[in-house]
């Protein structure tokens, strides 16, 4: 299978002297776009190669990762260096990542969170027993840092083999608590699922998340629902992330880059629609 010539011809075009991406042409580095324009190229390709230099150097000794070279403020980003450590094979690195991965869970699944669980059960929506990820240590958990964390200890334990076995527990927890954090409608919002007592709506690009997060679970219904939700008219970036889920669930799809750029292209957008689903299986 080739390159989608044009998605990758543009982020090879826009990729910045630092090796990095940002979320628009000329704009400075940050790891999220830096992350998803690397897996468009091949590990070998030097596009691949510059970037994974910049994220390696915005890891730290825990595990952490600054976002951006001028922002010092660890967040969900780990999750997506593991990734792109796994992609070029790079164990210390994936090591340290897992290790700060298993090492942060949500506030909602704290002891605090329990207590108040079991004092008061419907106070809130969550079971806090399953453990998410948050988009920042201390706050509650979310299905987009959920969903990638998942996805960063499932493909470092290929990499790592043994020394990644205690992985297997917090993943299925992890996706435990993606299964019971599903709207009514069949999909997922981005953490709720009930609001001062009101079902809330989902969305079509976290549910696509979600479903990237569950893959290995057999939720053929939630496959089902995500089908529909790509056959209709979608954000780009929701069609794009749709296409990857379905694709990890065994759904053909169609192969990456089939859509035309738009005129003014979004470097993260263009990114998801030409990844390769397989990358992250």
């Amino acid at each position: 299978m080739g390159l989608p010539s044009l998605h990758v011809d543009f982020l090879r075009s826009c990729q910045n002297s630092d090796g990095g991406w940002g979320y628009f042409p000329g704009k400075q580095s940050w790891l999220e776009p830096t992350v998803w324009a690397a897996l468009a190229f091949p590990a070998s390709d030097p596009a691949s190669a510059k970037a994974w230099k910049l994220v390696a150097s915005w890891q730290n000794e825990d595990g952490s990762c600054r976002p951006a070279a001028n922002v010092n403020l660890p967040n969900w980003t780990a999750a997506l260096a593991v990734i792109l450590a796994a992609r070029h094979q790079e164990k210390e690195a994936a090591k340290r990542g897992v290790a700060y991965l298993l090492g942060t869970t949500g506030a909602d699944s704290s002891t605090m969170a329990r207590i108040a669980k079991f004092l008061s059960p419907g106070h809130t929506d969550r079971e806090p027993k399953f453990q998410g990820w948050p988009w920042k240590a201390g706050n509650s958990s979310w299905i987009e840092p959920t969903a990638h964390s998942i996805t960063a200890l499932r493909l470092a334990a290929k990499l790592l083999g043994g020394s990644a076995e205690t992985a297997s527990v917090r993943i299925e927890s992890a996706q435990n608590m993606i299964l019971n954090q599903r709207c009514q409608d069949g999909g997922w919002n981005y953490g709720a699922k009930v609001a001062l007592g009101h079902p809330l709506a989902s969305f079509p690009e976290t549910t696509a998340l979600a479903l990237a997060g569950l893959a290995g679970r057999p939720v053929r219904d939630a496959v089902s629902y995500a089908e529909k939700l790509a056959s209709q008219r979608q954000s780009p970036l929701a069609q794009a992330w749709l296409r990857v889920a379905l694709g990890l669930h065994g759904v053909p799809v169609a192969e990456p880059g089939q859509v035309p750029l738009p005129p003014q292209p979004d470097v993260l957008i263009t990114a998801i629609e030409a990844l390769d689903w397989r990358v992250l299986a």
